[in-house]
This record gives structure tokens, C-alpha cells and sequence, in this order.
């Protein structure tokens, strides 16, 4: 109880500081961790995974350093350190944590999942598949690693995997959305064009709080076919009360359906306002959803030709 209590206080008074000035945190920080009683230093583990949890990763590599400063042989804290450096973009203190576990040959779950992520990130895939593979047997925890894996196929062209890939993660109810969104790309890139459409468009129908799937149910113009979800799309203004990185996809998607109707004025605005959220969110690109939908537009009709040319030859 005390633990919990502990936790809590300690959380708001991060938030509050956090409101207000970033500096003033760590003030506190070093105030909070003079304690040198021991309980008091198990504590900083169990504070630094509750701080990686929420994605708070400056509080949880503060926590993590003072805790292995007394237990200096705690590799599952290691892991959580590499996890941390990692999340941080210091990869030199992530490398160099993964060849010092490596040489005592350690293989915990956390510790895989570490150079899976790790791997992953340098592009070192092979690596990667082996690492991921491992947890992905242990926990379905780890199940977001089926979406690295379904992108890593589809880069390297390997449809049949990235299928499978796909597949296993439709069983997990937390990402069903995300596996058909999946499907849907992986039969648009196969040809699968009707089972593609079919896919995505029950995606919209089904679950319309997934945003993600919008700008692809638009790039297919099926808001031509489907004036019901086209008018969810347009007439929803609640979606953009609170603007975040998965309501790019909405915001893109109006874009779209105004450019076709020649309203212009009202494309660029939502175009504008797409971009600006789109730079905000995702500095360099928007890695697979956008980009991947636009790849389908720039094929499509290439493709068809293709098709068409392969029948006349035959008869």
C-alpha cells in the first residue's frame, strides 16, 4: 500500500512540475533520491518502469541509473536501461549495454526484446526477425512486433510472410484493427484489388473510430461508392475537437474528397492542416500509412494495364 501511495505522489508531483518548468524536476529528483535507505532504493526500479510505461523516458533513465549505482548486477535493469538509451536515441549506451549482456550470455525476455527493438531500429533485420520471434513465442505482449514485422515484409516484397504476419496478429482483439488495415494493403499490393476494397471498407464500417484506415478507404475513391461513409468522414466535426497523430489520416482523407468535388478552397485547408499535424507528429515522414496509399494510386492503373495486355497476348 505504501508502494502504491509512494507511486502516486510521486506522479503528481512530476506532472505538476512538468506543467510548469522542466528544470525545477530535477531539483526534486535529487531531493527524492538522497534517501539511502534500502527499500527506498528497490523502489527506483519498480518508479522507472512505471515512467517507461508512460513513455517518460529522461524520469525513468534518472531512476534507472541511481538504482543500478547499489545494484550494479541487475541485468533485467540493464535491459530496461538499453530499453530506455533506445527510446532516447542514444544508441552508442544501447549498443554497448547489449554487448556487455551478451558476453555472459543472458536471455531474458526483456533482454530480446531490447535487441529486438535495437536491431530493428539499425535496420540489422535479420537480427531483428530472430530476436522478435523469441518473444513473440514467450508472451503476447509483445504482439506490436507482428506490425515491424509485417512492414519489414512488405519492403523486402515478401507478401507471403507479411500475410502470415498479419494473420497471427488478427487473433489478438487489441490489434484487430491495425491486422485488417494490413490485409488490406497486402491484397492491393498482391492485385487482390475487389478483397483489398473489401477490407478496408468494412474496417471503416465496422470500427469508424479507427481513423487510420480513412485517407486508404478515400485513395480507392470508394467514398464514391459508399456516400454513407464518405458523409462519416466529412460531417463528424467531433473527430477534430482534439487534433492528434491518428487523425492524420481524417484530415487527409477530407482533403481528398473535396479535391474530387472541386471544392478547392476546403481541400487546401484540410491538406494544410494534414501537413502541419503530419510535421508535427512525424518530423521526417509519415513511414507507411500515407506513404504506402499514395504507392497504391501511382500502380493501380499500371497495374490493370498489365492485366489487360496479359489477356489479350493469351487470346
Amino acid at each position: 500500500m505504501l508502494i502504491r501511495l509512494s507511486i502516486k505522489f510521486l506522479n503528481l508531483i512530476f506532472l505538476f512540475l512538468l506543467y510548469f518548468k522542466g528544470y525545477k524536476l530535477i531539483k526534486v529528483l535529487k531531493f527524492v533520491l538522497k534517501a539511502k535507505n534500502y527499500k527506498i532504493r528497490k523502489l527506483y526500479f519498480i518508479y522507472s518502469k512505471m515512467y517507461l510505461r508512460e513513455r517518460k523516458y529522461i524520469i525513468a533513465e534518472l531512476f534507472l541509473k541511481k538504482y543500478l549505482l547499489n545494484f550494479q548486477n541487475d541485468f533485467l535493469a540493464k535491459s530496461y536501461l538499453g530499453i530506455t538509451q533506445l527510446s532516447l536515441g542514444n544508441l552508442s549506451d544501447c549498443k554497448n549495454i547489449i554487448d556487455e549482456l551478451d558476453k555472459i550470455k543472458y536471455g531474458k525476455l526483456i533482454f530480446n526484446l531490447l535487441k529486438a527493438e535495437y536491431y530493428f531500429y539499425i535496420k540489422e533485420i535479420k537480427f531483428f526477425k530472430i530476436n522478435a520471434e523469441k518473444c513473440l513465442s514467450v508472451s503476447n505482449k509483445f504482439n506490436y512486433l507482428y506490425e515491424k514485422l509485417i512492414t519489414n515484409s512488405l519492403n523486402e516484397g515478401d507478401l507471403k510472410n507479411a500475410e502470415y504476419y498479419a494473420r497471427r496478429l488478427k487473433k489478438d482483439k487489441k490489434y484487430l484493427c491495425s491486422a485488417i488495415l494490413h490485409l488490406s494493403y497486402i491484397n492491393l499490393y498482391k492485385g487482390n484489388i475487389e478483397l483489398g476494397e473489401e477490407y478496408i471498407t468494412n474496417l471503416i464500417s465496422k470500427f469508424p473510430n479507427y481513423y487510420q484506415g480513412y485517407y486508404l478507404f478515400v485513395s480507392l475513391s470508394l467514398h464514391k461508392k459508399y456516400p454513407k461513409l464518405k458523409n462519416l468522414i466529412l460531417n463528424n466535426d467531433e473527430i477534430l475537437s482534439k487534433l492528434d497523430k491518428n487523425k492524420i489520416s481524417i484530415l487527409f482523407a477530407r482533403s481528398r474528397i473535396y479535391k474530387d468535388e472541386k471544392n478547392y478552397y476546403l481541400s487546401s485547408k484540410y491538406l494544410r492542416m494534414a501537413n502541419n499535424l503530419k510535421l508535427k507528429y512525424f518530423p521526417s515522414n509519415y513511414k507507411f500509412l500515407i506513404q504506402q496509399s499514395t504507392y497504391f494510386l501511382l500502380n493501380f492503373k499500371s497495374f490493370n494495364k498489365d492485366q489487360v495486355n496479359v489477356q489479350k497476348k493469351k487470346k
